[in-house]
């Protein structure tokens, strides 16, 4: 079984064309319920890299307004099934019942744990490597092992984030 995480890395930009900006609760239901109707979009063979039954995490850097130096967990998508459309690359869609959407400004920074995931591939981010110098790590979609998936649930669970 292998778990996926990424990198949302225009979620503020999204938020600030969209004029929620100051409301990412209602930009996130606003996804959550186009998850529920017409999935996940998703560029590319993501079918090839998870599949049903596991999850994707997404994360996010802190709203630029008030946290810009942190990090954030926005939502965790256990895959049902895929919506694939040959046609259009771009189109590719991941379909889930099970899910659950964070408030990005409602939890603490979780650089930290971030850094404690060792991936699927058993190289860790270094040490050295803080704040936006996660991004890199994070620019496509990684494998991450069982225990980095139970990581990132018991970190939910210990900072009672606030789920949309």
């Amino acid at each position: 079984m292998s778990n996926l995480i990424a990198y949302w890395k225009i979620f503020w930009k999204e938020m600030d064309t969209y004029n929620y900006l100051d409301q990412p609760l209602k930009a996130l239901a606003v996804r959550k319920m186009r998850i529920e109707k017409d999935g996940w979009g998703s560029a590319g063979d993501i079918q090839n890299q998870i599949s049903p039954g596991e999850n994707l995490w997404i994360i996010g850097r802190g709203n630029p307004g008030i946290k810009p130096d942190e990090w954030c967990l926005l939502l965790r998508i256990n895959v049902k099934e895929y919506l694939l459309d040959p046609a259009n690359y771009y189109s590719n869609r991941l379909v889930s019942d099970d899910f659950d959407f964070f408030d990005p400004e409602g939890q603490p920074d979780l650089e930290l744990l971030l850094k404690q995931i060792s991936f699927e591939s058993r190289k860790p981010i270094p040490p050295d490597i803080t704040g936006k110098g996660l991004g890199q790590y994070f620019q496509t979609r990684r494998r991450i092992t069982l225990s980095d998936d139970v990581l990132l649930q018991d970190w939910v669970r210990e900072k009672r984030l606030g789920k949309i």
